[in-house]
């Protein structure tokens, strides 16, 4: 299988060094690492080039969750594999890549195969709950069929590590474009009504986390609730959560009590309380002033040409 790594970036100066050089690292290596640049006004585009991988670069405007992935696809016709990784995402071991190649080898119903992600190592409290709820130790498969139990996390993925089989990535027509964030659940959704498996894959771990404030728990939300309104497959599909977003909740409780301290509990109630507001105000984006809209969405630039 001929495998093709692809790394949107901006202003990815941060990461950089510890993510090349993990990516040095790897065995079995892919065939082709490619990273997309929305030009960085920083040095990232020189970093990657005197580290000895390619760049694409792109003005910042043309950026797009699924239209940049599709991007990278599209200047990699000739891979079987497609592995998307996020800039801040660092491989935290040699051999990313085999566990997932198998997968693909074994399941040839298997479109899709996402890894695990492990905190960074500056991670807070909040953010190693989340990242223990949402990337187990134990892998497993989902089909069309867990909708009715599983419900919206049926087709949980993820944007910072998952890889694609391409020419069935290519029969649905790649990834939705016009969407906010979340075009991994989307193309996700996609494949699996078209017959296919996604897997989660315990055994490939990158290190990705962020220490979200408040404000910005709120905006991330407000997308997601955007996405859920603006998607035309979930949206004709009315999936509910089924209480997930409780039951994360409490687990969050019982976590920090025993991992963190009274100040991090307290904390929970105004963060719970932005991703509430903000799910909600996303569900209802189309009613909104664009100027509001704007102002509370993580990615604003999604609105700038709606």
């Amino acid at each position: 299988m001929k495998t093709a790594l692809i790394i949107p970036t901006w202003n990815a100066q941060p990461w950089l060094l510890p993510l090349l050089d993990a990516l040095k690292k790897l065995d079995p290596q892919p065939d082709n690492i490619l990273f997309i640049d929305s030009s960085s006004i920083d040095d990232t585009r020189d970093i990657i080039k005197e580290q000895g991988f390619n760049v694409h670069q792109i003005p910042k405007k043309e950026f797009g969750h699924g239209k940049t992935r599709n991007l990278g696809a599209s200047l990699n016709k000739d891979a079987d594999i497609l592995i998307y990784l996020t800039q801040d995402a660092i491989p935290a071991q040699i051999d990313l890549l085999a566990p997932i190649l198998k997968i693909f080898k074994e399941n040839a119903d298997t479109a899709i195969v996402f890894g695990r992600q492990l905190p960074h190592n500056d991670a807070n409290v909040s953010a190693r709950y989340a990242r223990l709820q949402n990337y187990p130790e134990a892998g497993y498969t989902n089909t069309i069929s867990d909708m009715p139990v599983r419900g919206i996390k049926t087709f949980f993925c993820s944007n910072s590590f998952a890889a694609y089989r391409a020419d069935t990535l290519l029969n649905i027509g790649g990834f939705p474009e016009a969407l906010p964030l979340a075009e991994d659940m989307a193309v996700c959704a996609r494949l699996l009504e078209a017959g296919y498996k996604s897997t989660y894959c315990a055994d490939a771990q990158v290190r990705h986390s962020h220490n979200y404030g408040v404000y910005q728990d709120l905006t991330r939300y407000f997308d997601i609730g955007a996405f859920l309104s603006v998607d035309p497959w979930f949206k004709s599909k009315s999936i509910k959560s089924g209480g997930e977003g409780l039951r994360f909740v409490i687990g969050e409780f019982k976590y920090t009590i025993k991992h963190g301290t009274i100040l991090n509990c307290i904390q929970i109630i105004p963060h719970t309380l932005a991703k509430f507001i903000g799910f909600k105000l996303g569900e209802k984006c189309k009613s909104l002033p664009i100027w509001l809209v704007r102002k509370i969405s993580m990615h604003s630039y999604y609105w700038e040409n709606t």
